[in-house]
């Protein structure tokens, strides 16, 4: 289990990263690379505006899927054997006020 993180949290300002922890994290062309493990389970979080998002609990695979409803985030994955990545979209849309 070395170097693999139970959470990995990333802190982006203006779709800059300020910090992070956890797996290691990159921003290449506004896309956030980090590396997951097939089989595991994972949620993704947004905190914003005082109120967090989340998709629902996903199990990692080498498949396209949906993420699963949460509250707030929506989106798919798309498995690319060439690369062996997993390319995740998310949206969350915020209750703007």
């Amino acid at each position: 289990m070395a170097g693999k993180y139970g959470w990995t949290f990333i802190y982006l300002v203006n779709g800059r990263i300020i910090y992070s922890y956890g797996s290691k994290v990159t921003l290449v062309n506004g896309a956030i690379n980090l590396q997951m493990w097939n089989g595991h389970q994972y949620i993704l979080y947004s905190w914003i505006g005082n109120k967090w998002y989340s998709s629902g609990v996903f199990t990692m695979s080498k498949n396209n899927f949906t993420l699963p409803a949460g509250t707030g985030i929506t989106g798919s994955a798309v498995y690319v054997a060439a690369t062996n990545s997993l390319n995740i979209t998310g949206t969350f849309t915020p209750n703007c006020k």
